[in-house]
């Protein structure tokens, strides 16, 4: 259950700069989404 909610903040951190700021924060979002995937593993 803890993984799940982990994915699907990750996945808002991912794609809520994009609708807001657009492009200019689409690669910071990324490496912010993938951060948490490294914690896990």
């Amino acid at each position: 259950m803890f993984l799940l909610q982990l994915i699907s903040f990750s996945f808002v951190v991912h794609y809520y700069p994009v609708f807001t700021s657009g492009i200019i924060n689409h690669r910071y979002a990324r490496v912010s989404f993938h951060l948490p995937v490294f914690i896990v593993i």
